[in-house]
């Protein structure tokens, strides 16, 4: 019986002294996470109507991005991201990295993220 408490003790010890190395590695995760948490890309403009159910011709250019490095062409899923609610620098670029490394990398997917704009 005391052997076990014992080992219960050790590994105790054991754990709290691994707890500040996990912190940091913890920690150093999230950071990457957040740096990666977005794709800097060239801005593209589609000439968008301002009121697409009035008599209006106004229109503004309305900015997004895209990716199309695992694009398979015609017949290809396309995915959407929908951006904020304002504008997207293109230091931001593509939101959610997940999307375009990942989802569209297995799809064959065209991946567009258009501003939000009303």
């Amino acid at each position: 019986r005391q052997h076990k408490r014992q080992e219960g003790v050790e590994q105790q010890q054991h754990h709290e002294r691994a707890m500040p190395s996990l912190g940091r590695s913890v920690l150093a995760l999230a950071a990457a996470i957040a740096a990666a948490s977005a794709i800097p890309a060239d801005p593209y403009n589609y000439t968008q109507l301002i009121d697409h159910f009035g008599t209006s011709t106004a229109t503004y250019e309305q900015r997004y991005y895209q990716n199309v490095t695992w694009f398979g062409g015609p017949g290809s899923p396309i995915l959407c991201i929908m951006g904020g609610e304002g504008a997207i620098e293109p230091s931001t670029g593509i939101f959610y990295p997940f999307v375009t490394d990942v989802l569209a990398k297995r799809f064959g997917a065209a991946v567009i993220e258009p501003e939000h704009r009303y």
